[in-house]
């Protein structure tokens, strides 16, 4: 969502995956995403009209990402993740879909501003943003 809504952190996030070029994200983003729109409409913070406009801009951002799709070998791994830290369910769906697609040799940067996920993403070997939370 930090690309999308203002709120803290997000030139953090925006300049990142400028810099980058290539960025990824599970697809549970896409749900999660759509959820927090509809919630920023709900409690006021965004009119209609927003809604629309970010909508579009998500489904835009969305062309340029890679999309690491929610199959069994994620399943199983955002488990054993799950199980063995202290993490909400679909956070070990982002951590899993992260380490897949991380390259053994590093590289790649997990972005969060969850204290929790942060620190197991950190735990488990993943580049973090931002560099201190």
């Amino acid at each position: 969502m930090k690309l999308l809504l203002d709120e803290p952190g997000r030139q953090v996030v925006v300049r990142a995956v400028e810099e980058a070029g290539v960025w990824a994200t599970s697809r549970l983003s896409d749900v999660e995403c759509g959820a927090a729109l509809g919630r920023a409409h709900r409690e006021g913070r965004i009119g209609r009209r927003q809604l629309a406009e970010m909508a579009e801009t998500l489904d835009e951002v969305w062309q340029g990402a890679t999309v690491v799709e929610l199959d069994e070998r994620i399943a199983a791994a955002a488990v054993a993740i799950a199980r063995d830290h202290p993490v909400r369910a679909s956070d070990a769906i982002h951590l899993a879909s992260a380490i897949a697609i991380a390259p053994p040799s590093g590289g790649a940067t997990f972005a969060c501003y969850d204290r929790r996920l942060w620190e197991v993403a950190g735990v488990l070997g993943l580049e973090r943003l931002p560099l201190d939370l």
